[in-house]
């Protein structure tokens, strides 16, 4: 559903990715995992899919080992810790124009963009 409102409210996208696959795939198949590295646009689409639509925007909850700090808070030993990935994927200071659907940024990304990168970080951080 993420994916229709998207591109019902981007038509641009859904024109620019539909020329994509009309280029790479043609009409006469469908597109397979093989053809992956050959759709750079409707990669950085998915991406920024999983990155405006978040379908887990709290991570696993994490405890502290010891006691700590943040932002002059004072966070004890064995705090339950529940990470906002939506939040960290809307930082106005990472991102440019964070609330907006824009596939583009993931084409031209900066390392700090592509550090983080929906792909690596969607379902939070931390070992699995």
């Amino acid at each position: 559903m993420a994916l229709v409102c998207a591109l019902a409210n981007n038509p641009e996208v859904q024109q620019k990715a539909q020329g994509e696959l009309d280029t790479v795939i043609g009409s006469d198949r469908l597109p397979r995992v093989e053809h992956r590295p050959t759709l750079p646009y409707l990669n950085a689409l998915m991406k920024e899919l999983m990155y405006w639509y978040n379908p887990a925007p709290l991570a696993v909850p994490h405890y502290t080992k010891e006691d700590d700090e943040y932002d002059g808070y004072f966070i004890p030993e064995g705090t339950i810790i529940f990470p906002n990935i939506w939040s960290i994927m809307h930082d106005h200071s990472v991102f440019d124009r964070p609330l907006d659907f824009v596939p583009q940024r993931y084409l031209d990304a900066d390392p700090t963009t592509m550090a983080m990168d929906p792909e690596r970080i969607i379902f939070g951080f931390g070992r699995r």
